[in-house]
């Protein structure tokens, strides 16, 4: 337990045992721009990589075919989300280097969806879909720059939502 405080991810409480971390506003800020320069450096190397590309590809694809599955009473189930998280990790493979899976904060990244899931609308889990096929193509395509402004739209489109969330979602700073 005291290793996953030091990494963030729960506070204990004397005597009341521990709970999961909620982030602050400042700390999503921070993740995402984490993220978003790692995700754009995959994006870019993953245009010049040999590796194949095509598994990528798929998964965006498949993340769009669920958005006309979800009825006005569901939200988006565990595949949904495991399909996201192959997403990146395709992704991440995709651009031929091993460190970068190792330097992704996955944990934190999950800890924010958590946090902030229960609030979302219902097809607000699939308002990203064109975001990933967009990303997938510009890899498959080749081209750097398209990919990487793909990655940014994404992340910018996410940063403006989460700024309109109230307050109550976050940790208090």
């Amino acid at each position: 337990m005291r290793q996953l405080e030091g990494q963030g991810l729960v506070s204990i409480q004397r005597f009341r045992g521990a709970s999961i971390c909620h982030l602050t506003r400042a700390e999503i800020v921070d993740l995402l721009e984490v993220l978003e320069q790692l995700v754009i450096l995959a994006a870019r190397l993953a245009t010049q990589s040999a590796t194949s590309k095509t598994p990528l590809l798929q998964i965006a694809v498949q993340l769009g075919d669920l958005r006309p599955s979800v009825s006005a009473k569901s939200r988006i189930g565990p595949s949904g989300h495991a399909l996201r998280n192959v997403f990146y990790v395709r992704l991440l493979e995709a651009s031929g280097n091993s460190e970068l899976i190792r330097a992704v904060p996955f944990i934190r990244a999950e800890l924010l969806r958590a946090q902030v899931a229960p609030h979302l609308a219902i097809e607000h889990p699939f308002a990203h879909a064109a975001d990933y096929l967009a990303i997938a193509q510009a890899i498959v395509d080749a081209r750097a720059d398209a990919a990487a402004e793909a990655v940014s739209a994404h992340f910018q489109a996410t940063r403006i939502f989460l700024s309109a969330m109230p307050d109550h979602i976050f940790a208090p700073t």
